[in-house]
C-alpha cells in the first residue's frame, strides 16, 4: 500500500514536468495507492485557486474508485504533536505529521517520488 503525496496528482492536473512519471506509477500501482482526506482537500485549493474547478471535479469522480481515502481517526490528534522524535532539531509541519500517523496506523508505505514543486505552494 502506498500514501501517495500531493504533488504527485498536482504534477499530473496542473500538467507540470514529472506528469509522465507520475501517472506510470499510479497506473503500475492501482489498487495499492490512499489518498489523506487533507491531501484531497489540499489539491482542492490549489486547483481552485489555478481556477480550475472543473479538472476537481473531474478529478473526484476519477479517484474514488481508484485510491482509497483515508482519515487520522479523531482521537489521534492529540498526538500528531508528538509524532517526530526529532522535532526539536528537525521541526515538521502538521500534515508530515499526521501523516506520519496514517502511515503507521494502516501500514502504509510513502513513496516521494520527487520533492515539493515550489508554484505549487500557496503563498
Amino acid at each position: 500500500m502506498y500514501l501517495i503525496d500531493t504533488n504527485i496528482f498536482l504534477e499530473i492536473l496542473l500538467n507540470q514536468d514529472k506528469k509522465i512519471i507520475c501517472k506510470k506509477f499510479l497506473q503500475k500501482n492501482l489498487g495499492l495507492l490512499y489518498l489523506t482526506d487533507f491531501s484531497l482537500h489540499s489539491i482542492g485549493v490549489i486547483l481552485f485557486r489555478y481556477k480550475k474547478v472543473d479538472i476537481y471535479q473531474k478529478f473526484i469522480r476519477d479517484i474514488t474508485s481508484k485510491v482509497g481515502i483515508i482519515s487520522l481517526p479523531l482521537r489521534l490528534y492529540s498526538n500528531v504533536g508528538k509524532v517526530s522524535m526529532f522535532h526539536s532539531r528537525f521541526p515538521t509541519l502538521f500534515p508530515d505529521r499526521s501523516r506520519l500517523h496514517l502511515e503507521v496506523l494502516y501500514f502504509i508505505v510513502t513513496l516521494p517520488l520527487f520533492p515539493c514543486r515550489q508554484e505549487n505552494r500557496l503563498k
